[in-house]
């Protein structure tokens, strides 16, 4: 500044000149000390400050004690107690808002972290390291924990991904926080999860308490405790303790004693509403991976979800689920078509066939308007391990009227085949070859022949095809045919065809050999 404060006039902007008695001295005085000594903190030692919001002038410059400044710092965490960072406020905030100097507040706030039992109401105050913004903060320590233990409860660990990732409570803090692993390691151990009511009746329970409260996932008890007390008497203390309420969690036996924590069960209930809420179902098998059983998962999900379906391996919310099929199947019966409806359902949660059928026969129906549901039910469906297909009425008598001109086609050439080389008529080859009717159909229904784009069906033999070995399957496209179109109508109506053009060919050529010889004796 152009007028630069001096020692006199802040002497005497503090109403004390520098001749002023020891006792009397400001703050900037007694720090001086004699010979350039550290001055001692006491209760008497004075510190000087700005109005924040005042002027930056001199006019604004102030003296107060330590007592004094404490309480304004506490005021300021008072302030800021609702944060949801644990009402953390950093120095430069401190320095700026009190008009401190970064010296004294540091000061100043050491010796709250040391005495604020006795000055803050009893509540503690606790200053830490930010190592994402490399500053110091403070705190009341109850604020910080309180917002750590709503961290460990929350939906932080939401999904399956984050569960498999999960790191410990300590390192999860100290992310979350951008503080030290030892800040979180000494704050956490101050949590009580689950506050309980009684008292601890022997010093077995006092340390079970005070081991198991620290747990956040299932633990063996006999790992933890060793042999240093009998199973007997530590199970039975566990479980009395978990009734009692003073032990938040629940102990089971199922392989071993094992201890599992309320925050664990937090989570995996957690893990299991978010995915179900966003999918529309859960499988089983993906609920084993978070350590959960099938009776717990239909536990939470019955609860959370009342309208949920069980499946053979999955539980389903029927109307996410069966909207979106509902919609392609009556949008197949209004075009005379076919549908997907594989391509709608998530795989993992159908791989059971069993699922599919009983979705498509008991609960899709439930979801269709009830003016195509007559029609829908007309239709023609292929389930397998591979597919899940609905074919509508119309489209399936569309595809078996193609057949005639098909058949038409074949038993010329079949019988001209069979005249030409004075081969005996077998019914082997009298059927339409299963590629010729594949291909007339795809033609008509490209969605369906795109199924199979990967398939060669040209490569297929022609009579072999039609009967399939057992467990084969050769696309949807070939399916459908050999299920719908294969019929012994089918088969007479290619036996008969073939059979009326090989005596029609006798007959025109047993006709033009008599001709042949009467022209000839004419000649003659």
């Amino acid at each position: 500044p152009s007028s630069p404060l001096t020692w006199e006039i802040l002497s005497r902007l503090a109403g004390a000149s520098t001749s002023s008695s020891a006792e009397a001295r400001p703050f900037y005085v007694q720090r001086a000390g004699p010979g350039g000594e550290e001055p001692r903190v006491d209760e008497d030692e004075q510190f000087f400050f700005a109005d924040p919001l005042g002027s930056a002038s001199a006019a604004s410059l102030s003296v107060c004690s330590r007592d004094t400044a404490s309480e304004r710092l506490l005021r300021m965490l008072e302030k800021y107690g609702n944060r949801n960072d644990g009402g953390r406020v950093s120095l430069a905030e401190l320095c700026a808002w009190l008009g401190m100097e970064t010296s004294d507040v540091l000061e100043v706030g050491d010796w709250l972290c040391n005495n604020s039992a006795g000055c803050a109401g009893g509540r503690a105050v606790v200053k830490l390291f930010n190592t994402a913004h490399q500053q110091y903060e403070f705190a009341f320590k109850e604020n910080l924990q309180a917002s750590i233990l709503n961290v460990l409860n929350s939906s932080n660990y939401c999904s399956f991904e984050d569960e498999q990732a999960r790191s410990s409570p300590t390192e999860k803090v100290a992310q979350e926080f951008n503080i030290s692993a030892e800040d979180a390691k000494v704050l956490i151990a101050g949590i009580d999860i689950e506050h309980g009511s009684h008292a601890c009746n022997s010093r077995l329970e006092t340390r079970v308490i005070s081991t198991l409260r620290r747990v956040t996932s299932p633990v063996l008890l006999e790992s933890i405790f060793g042999a240093s007390v009998t199973n007997d008497e530590l199970v039975a203390t566990v479980r009395n303790l978990c009734e009692r309420g003073e032990l938040p969690g629940t102990l089971s036996n199922t392989n071993g004693s094992v201890y599992t924590p309320i925050l664990y069960t937090r989570r995996q209930r957690t893990i299991v509403d978010t995915f179900f809420q966003a999918n529309g179902y859960i499988t089983f098998a993906k609920c084993a991976t978070i350590g959960l059983s099938r009776s717990q998962i239909e536990s939470f999900v019955k609860e959370s979800f009342p309208r949920a379906v069980l499946m053979t391996g999955s539980i389903i919310d029927t109307e996410r689920v069966c909207r979106p099929i509902a919609n392609i199947v009556e949008t197949a019966i209004l075009n005379n078509s076919c549908c997907n409806v594989k391509a709608c359902l998530p795989d993992e949660s159908f791989e059971a066939v069993v699922d599919v059928e009983m979705l498509m026969t008991e609960i899709l129906p439930v979801a269709m308007a009830e003016s195509n549901l007559k029609s829908f039910r007309a239709g023609y469906q292929i389930i397998n391990t591979s597919v899940a297909m609905f074919f509508s009425e119309a489209m399936v008598k569309d595809c078996q009227s193609m057949l005639n001109p098909l058949i038409e086609e074949h038993s010329k050439l079949r019988a001209k085949h069979c005249i030409e080389n004075d081969l005996e008529m077998k019914t082997d080859g009298n059927l339409v070859p299963l590629v010729k009717v594949a291909n007339a159909i795809g033609s008509k229904y490209p969605d369906l022949a795109l199924l199979d784009a990967e398939r060669d069906i040209v490569a297929m033999s022609n009579g072999r095809c039609w009967e399939a070995e057992e467990g084969q399957f050769d696309g949807v496209l070939i399916e459908f045919c050999r299920r719908k179109l294969l019929s012994d109508e089918f088969k007479r109506k290619c036996n008969r065809a073939v059979k009326a053009e090989v005596s029609l060919l006798k007959s025109v050529r047993h006709g033009l050999s008599v001709s042949s010889r009467t022209g000839g004796a004419a000649h003659r």
